[in-house]
């Protein structure tokens, strides 16, 4: 899944482990394994060019731009470098749900109309082979 700047999730299915990687490219263009950034990933923010979040009991910043990472003993640590007076560090799960949610609805609505569709050109059929046989009759 991606974040900033060709940044992004690698094994995100997996439940214990996250890891923040680059994918490297080789020169004909072909993608290359990724160089992880930041293992073990647990909570998350994105803010601006920045990925801040919770690695194992260390506080992390990902400057995107450069591709740097400090690391943070406290969160408070965190907020003095950032300059934000509250962070929101939120699960990976929920980030990937506020990510994806706006496509995850417009997916549902498209099969909904679909199927509702698919319903009533169905019925329309039926309708019209039930109404040829009564006449037949």
């Amino acid at each position: 899944m991606p974040l900033l700047n060709d940044y992004g999730w690698l094994l995100f299915t997996q439940k214990v482990h996250k890891k923040i990687a680059k994918p490297h490219f080789a020169p004909s263009g072909r993608r290359t394994v990724p160089f992880v950034y930041i293992d073990g990933v647990k909570r998350i923010e994105v803010s601006g060019d920045s990925v801040l979040g919770l690695s194992g009991k260390k506080y992390f910043l990902l400057d995107t731009k450069v591709g740097k990472v400090s690391y943070f003993p406290s969160v408070l640590e965190l907020q003095k470098r950032v300059g934000k007076p509250r962070i929101a560090l939120i699960s990976n799960d929920d980030y990937y749900w506020t990510v994806r949610e706006n496509a995850y609805i417009i997916g549902g609505i498209i099969c909904l109309l679909f199927t509702l569709t698919v319903l009533f050109v169905m019925w329309k059929v039926g309708l019209r082979l039930f109404e040829s046989q009564i006449k037949t009759v």
